[in-house]
C-alpha cells in the first residue's frame, strides 16, 4: 500500500471517511473507516485453543520480557460462541468461569496446561499492562504443532492447498472476531495465476470463533493450489491450519507488509527432510516481477540448491508472482543448512513449511529483525524433548550476541554466553550443544535470552520424538496495540 501522511483531529468521532490524497501528481480517494481508541494495551489473541479430554490439549507459555518489573495480566478463554467457558488450567484459579488473572515476576515464565473432563474448543485472549511474550503449543494424536499470537487484522491472505479432495492434504483457518459487535466476513479463493475460483461472505458474532476447513466454506476443486483472500469489518485473530496424513500443522496467516525484504532465519533440506517456501502476491492490482530468493548456507556464503527440480548454483532464483498469486519453491538434491533472503520490488508475503516422513510438516512465518528476543524453552530428555534457535546475521559485519537462560522465576540458571555471527552467517544450535552450552538441567521450562550488537533474526524450533515444531521468537519492541473505545 501506498503510505500518506494524514492527521486526524483530536474531536474526531467513530465512522466512515472518504480522504481525497495527492502525492506527486498522483490523486487518489480512500473510503474506509476510523477507528477512534481511548485505550490502547498489549492485547494477545490466540484463534486456535481446544482440549479434548485424552485426546489432545493446548500448553501455553506466558514470559514477562521485562527484566525489571513484574506483570500482571488477565487469561480470557472464549467458546466458540464469544462466551466465557468452564476451562481448567493447570498453575491458575478462575476468578470467574473463562476469566484467570496471573502475576508474573521480573523475566519470569509459567507454564498453563488444558486439564479436566470438560471439552474446549475456542480462542483464549491475553490482556497484559505491558509487553508479553507467549507460545502456543497443540498436542494431538498427530503430533505437536507450535504458534505464537496472531496480529489484530482487516484483510489477509493463506496459501490453500487441497489433495484428493481432502483425504491426503487439506487447509483450514480459525477465526475469531475480537470485536463485540458481529462481523462481516468476505472470502475470495483464487488459484496460483490469481484467478477468482470461488467467493462467498458470511457474518460472525461478536468475539465468536470460527475454525472450519476451507472447502467447508467455498467450493473447492478436489485437487487445488491457491490462496484464499479473507477481509473484514471487524479485527479478527486467524491462524491457518494444514492436515495431512497423520500430520497436523498451523503457522500465520499473510498481512500485507511494508517492507520489501523477508527472512527466514532457518530452512534445510535433507535426505527424508525438505523446504517448501510459499509466496504470496497481497497485492490485488500490481504483479511482483523479479522477486529474489538467496539461499545462503550457515556460513554466510552463497549455496547451491535445487528449486522445483533446478539446480540454482548461486543458491538464487528469481520469480514474478501475479496480483494476488502464489509460488511454491520446494527444494531437493544435495544436502544444504541455512537461511533465505527473499528481496521484492512491492512487499511479499510467505510462510515456511518443513516437510519431512519422519517428523512430519511444521510451519513458520517471516523471521522479525531485531536486536532483543526472547524465546521460550522447554526440553525433558527422558522424553527427548528439546527447544532450540536459529539466529541469521542479516548484514556484511559482524555481530556479537549474548545469550542467558532464565528459569520461570526469572532467575538466571547459568553464566552468560557470547558468541560472534560473521557476515550473514547462520547459527542453529540446541542449549546444551557443545559450543553454547547454556548448561540447562534434564527437565526445564523457561526462557532464552537474546541480545545483539547488530540486527539479526530469529526462529525457534522444538524437537520431540517423531515430531519438529518450529515457531516465531519474541521481540522486545512491541508496539502498544489499540483495545477498546
Amino acid at each position: 500500500f501506498r503510505i500518506f501522511p494524514l492527521t486526524i483531529a483530536g474531536t474526531a468521532v467513530r465512522g466512515e471517511y472518504t480522504i481525497l490524497t495527492e502525492t506527486s501528481g498522483r490523486l487518489g480517494v480512500v473510503t474506509g473507516g476510523l477507528e477512534v481508541s481511548g485505550r490502547y494495551g498489549f492485547p494477545h489473541d490466540l484463534a486456535h485453543f481446544f482440549h479434548l479430554p485424552g485426546i489432545a490439549a493446548s500448553r501455553l507459555l506466558l514470559f514477562n520480557p521485562d527484566r525489571e518489573r513484574s506483570l500482571k495480566g488477565v487469561l480470557e478463554a472464549l467458546d466458540e460462541q464469544g462466551s466465557p467457558a468452564d476451562l481448567a488450567l493447570g498453575g491458575l484459579t478462575p476468578e470467574t468461569a473463562g476469566v484467570f488473572g496471573f502475576e508474573l515476576p521480573p523475566a519470569g515464565a509459567t507454564l498453563l496446561e488444558t486439564q479436566g473432563q470438560q471439552q474446549f474448543l475456542g480462542s483464549v485472549h491475553v490482556d497484559a499492562q505491558a509487553a508479553l511474550g507467549n507460545a502456543l503449543l497443540l498436542d494431538t494424536p498427530f503430533g505437536a504443532t507450535g504458534v505464537g499470537a496472531a496480529k489484530p487484522l482487516h484483510a489477509f491472505l493463506v496459501p490453500v492447498e487441497v489433495s484428493e479432495g481432502g483425504a491426503q492434504t487439506d487447509t483450514g483457518l480459525a477465526l475469531n472476531n475480537l470485536d463485540g459487535r458481529s462481523s462481516r466476513i468476505y472470502l475470495r479463493l483464487q488459484d496460483q495465476a490469481g484467478n477468482l475460483r470461488s467467493q462467498t461472505t458470511f457474518e460472525l458474532a461478536g468475539r465468536a470463533q470460527l475454525a472450519r476447513f476451507v472447502r467447508e466454506l467455498l467450493s473447492v476443486p478436489d485437487e487445488f493450489r491457491g490462496t484464499l483472500f479473507v477481509t473484514s469489518v471487524r479485527r479478527l485473530a486467524a491462524t491457518a491450519i494444514r492436515t495431512s496424513p497423520g500430520v497436523f500443522t498451523t503457522f500465520p496467516v499473510i498481512s500485507n507488509r511494508i517492507d520489501s525484504r523477508l527472512l527466514f532465519a532457518h530452512f534445510g533440506q535433507a535426505p527424508g527432510l525438505s523446504s517448501e517456501l510459499l509466496l504470496v502476491n497481497p497485492s490485488a492490482h500490481h504483479s511482483a516481477d523479479e522477486v529474489e530468493i538467496q539461499a545462503r548456507d550457515a556460513g554466510g556464503g552463497t549455496v547451491g540448491v535445487t528449486w522445483n527440480g533446478v539446480f540454482y548454483p548461486s543458491g538464487r532464483a528469481t520469480v514474478s508472482i501475479p496480483p494476488l498469486g502464489t509460488v511454491r519453491m520446494r527444494t531437493g538434491g544435495a544436502p544444504v543448512v541455512g537461511w533465505l533472503d527473499v528481496f521484492s520490488e512491492i512487499p511479499v508475503g510467505g510462510v515456511l513449511l518443513f516437510r519431512s516422513d519422519q517428523v512430519g510438516t511444521a510451519g513458520v512465518g517471516e523471521s522479525l529483525i531485531s536486536k532483543e528476543f526472547v524465546l521460550p524453552l522447554q526440553r525433558d530428555e527422558e522424553a527427548g524433548t528439546d527447544t532450540g534457535f536459529a539466529l541469521a546475521n542479516t548484514g556484511p559485519g559482524q555481530i556479537g550476541v549474548r545469550l542467558q537462560a532464565r528459569g520461570v522465576d526469572g532467575s538466571p540458571t547459568g553464566p552468560e554466553v557470547e558468541l560472534v555471527l560473521g557476515p550473514f552467517q547462520n547459527l542453529a544450535r540446541f542449549p546444551n550443544d557443545p559450543d553454547i552450552d547454556l548448561g540447562l538441567p534434564s527437565d526445564f521450562t523457561g526462557t532464552l535470552w537474546i541480545d545483539a550488537d547488530g540486527p539479526v533474526a530469529v526462529t525457534a524450533i522444538r524437537q520431540s520424538p517423531g515430531v519438529l515444531t518450529t515457531f516465531s521468537a519474541v521481540s522486545l519492541e512491541q508496539p502498544v496495540t489499540p483495545t477498546g473505545d
